[in-house]
């Protein structure tokens, strides 16, 4: 089978849960025989045009992509000086202060954002029209605001498209920085759709989306073969990167309930990984006296060794699909404290693989992780229990074997 992904960010560079789900279902459909190319943005110009990687073909589209890469980070500079010289940071403040940085930053982006995806789906065009053998499939990463725009390029040639979807609720709204967004919009909800657990199907069907173009099937992570050390002393884990801000992560959330936990239990700690523009937030916590019990790592190519070292995991956030994260670490055996969002409870079950808290509620997350970490007999039961679910229900393997009868099912209703 021949399978072409396309994906707006794609290795290397800062990895969300989306980029490490494509990486992975490429390998796992590369070992089973399959073909696959990956279609993403040029984002950097020291990165070749095309590449194999993994027995995966790389094809970076769109040369006017780097320049919006570039004036993110004029913009992030520019942001930097404003935390360290002007914004005097409160609890409110500070969060008012990271609306106002998105909006600020939609608006200057605006036209570089709208020309740079112009460039990007010209290039995708030429690239489909071009080809002498298409593929069988389009699995496609990024059905925002490419999913109307590659469903009409491949209606034509009859090839199927399957959107992988993992905003909630889906299919939102397209902004002013999408080309054409009234035809995207018109065409997108012809394509068939990944829903990772049942809320979003609703959701799907809601947004207008055809049932028999729903197709059930959750992310996939790797088991370890061991579990991770069960500390006396836990380090308490956050993965998240800090480009995908405030209002969606909830960091505000996660270090106003961290000065509480760090002022009854000292001996805790909080290590912060991912990647993007974190000044904002060591300024933060150090407005809030907790700085000294937080490390920040930045962008981590492999976190196995931070997740074979912790011993909760903690996910606060207001808005998720499906976190990988979340998975990773219960594949490690962790037990997690996440907030109350379908999301997070399509896969936690509160109190059985993990404690589940109010979404906003700082004092009940500091509560939750403090509980775990003063009880070490509950962090083993609830830690053991996360583990046997992703070995049971979303190892990587399985999951992969269930997306190659998805493609063939679509292939076959497709082709009629």
């Amino acid at each position: 089978m021949k399978i072409l992904f396309i994906i707006w960010n794609y290795w290397p560079g800062i990895e969300g849960g989306s980029e490490r789900q494509a990486r992975q279902i490429a390998s796992d459909l590369v070992k089973r025989g399959h073909h696959c190319t990956i279609l993403t943005a040029w984002q950097e110009t020291r990165l070749p045009k095309k590449e194999m990687k993994e027995q995966t073909d790389i094809v970076r589209l769109g040369r006017l992509v780097p320049w919006q890469k570039k004036t993110r980070r004029v913009l992030a500079r520019l942001h930097r000086f404003i935390h360290k010289n002007i914004v005097k940071l409160s609890p409110e403040g500070g969060n008012s202060y990271d609306i106002f940085k998105r909006q600020f930053d939609f608006w200057v982006l605006l036209p570089i954002v709208y020309i740079t995806r112009c460039s990007f789906m010209q290039e995708v065009r030429k690239e489909l029209e071009n080809s002498l053998t298409p593929p069988d499939i389009i699995h496609l990463h990024e059905p925002s605001w490419l999913g109307g725009f590659v469903a009409q390029l491949a209606k034509p040639k009859n090839i199927p498209v399957l959107c992988q979807e993992a905003t909630n609720p889906p299919l939102p709204k397209l902004g002013y920085d999408v080309p054409s967004r009234k035809h995207n919009e018109r065409y997108r909800r012809c394509a068939h759709f990944i829903a990772m657990a049942p809320y979003l199907a609703k959701g799907l069907l809601q947004q207008g989306v055809l049932e028999g173009h729903i197709h059930l099937l959750p992310n996939g992570v790797k088991i370890p073969a061991l579990a991770a050390a069960r500390n006396d002393l836990p380090v308490v884990l956050y993965v998240g990167n800090f480009s995908q801000g405030a209002q969606w992560k909830a960091f505000d959330v996660l270090f106003d309930a961290w000065q509480i936990v760090a002022e009854c239990q000292q001996d805790l700690r909080l290590s912060v990984l991912g990647g993007g523009d974190r000044s904002f937030w060591e300024k933060y916590v150090e407005e809030l006296g907790c700085s000294q019990s937080i490390d920040f790592m930045g962008q981590v190519s492999n976190p196995e060794e931070y997740y074979k070292s912790a011993a909760i995991f903690v996910l606060p956030s207001r808005v998720e699909g499906m976190s990988n994260a979340l998975l990773e670490a219960q594949s490690w055996g962790l037990p997690c404290v996440v907030s109350d969002i379908p999301g997070n409870t399509a896969v936690i079950k509160d109190g059985v693989n993990g404690l589940v808290v109010p979404v906003n509620d700082s004092q009940a997350l500091a509560a939750a992780i403090m509980r775990l970490g003063v009880d070490r007999v509950l962090r083993k039961k609830i830690g053991e229990a996360a583990r046997k679910l992703m070995q049971d229900e979303y190892e990587a393997g399985r999951v992969t074997d269930r997306l190659v009868g998805i493609y063939e099912k679509i292939i076959a209703m497709d082709s009629v």
